[in-house]
């Protein structure tokens, strides 16, 4: 039975098959480990890493404080601002979704 291991090598092989950008993607790293005895022998042995993206974190939304506009005013200027710490604000879209109309 031998008992020293004489050398390793630890060789990193990548695969790109996956389909994924590499640097936004899955990425998959195989790595080859080969160890030789003080005989010479060898034996190898490989292990896969998966490497996922970190998830992508949503945008704020800061559509500024309340408005308040007395008649014959009728329009105002609506100052909103967008934030994403881990992308680009690509688009800006203001939509009325509520009218509330007061009786008095």
């Amino acid at each position: 039975m031998d008992k020293n291991i004489r050398s390793c090598c630890y060789n990193q092989q990548c695969n790109f098959s996956t389909g994924y950008n590499k640097c936004f993607g899955t990425s998959v790293y195989q790595f080859e480990l080969t160890v030789t005895d003080n005989s010479g022998a060898t034996g190898k042995d490989t292990m896969q890493v998966t490497v996922n993206p970190a998830p992508n974190k949503i945008p704020t939304a800061n559509a500024g404080a309340d408005i308040t506009i007395t008649l014959p005013t009728n329009s105002t200027i609506l100052n909103g601002i967008g934030t994403d710490i881990d992308g680009t604000i690509t688009n800006y879209q203001w939509t009325k979704y509520r009218s509330c109309y007061y009786n008095r």
